[in-house]
């Protein structure tokens, strides 16, 4: 009896131990979506206050050379690259199959 108690603890205890392990995963998806969220609403955000100007796409930041600099670079602010604001042109518009 006592040997079928400690086979069915040892069940347990890697049962729970699978569980811990699903539930890790699962908090490490969920604050990847909840980053991926916190980004999806910073683009909305934007987009909606914004004056309707597409997003550039560009991500990257230059001097008055051309030679790639820091976008936190205080000789040259401004730039679309630091912001990364507007709307998205995918969906902005549709082909509503008039022809001119």
């Amino acid at each position: 009896m006592l040997a079928a108690c400690q086979a069915g603890l040892q069940a347990g205890e890697s049962e729970l131990a699978a569980s811990k392990a699903a539930l890790a995963e699962c908090q490490t998806q969920l604050v990847a979506k909840e980053s991926e969220l916190a980004a999806c609403t910073g683009s909305l955000e934007a987009c909606q206050n914004s004056p309707r100007l597409a997003a550039t796409g560009q991500t990257k930041c230059y001097d008055a050379a051309g030679a790639e600099i820091d976008c936190a670079s205080a000789d040259f602010p401004g730039q679309d690259g630091f912001y990364q604001v507007g709307c998205p042109s995918a969906g902005r518009f549709v082909d509503n199959g008039m022809e001119r």
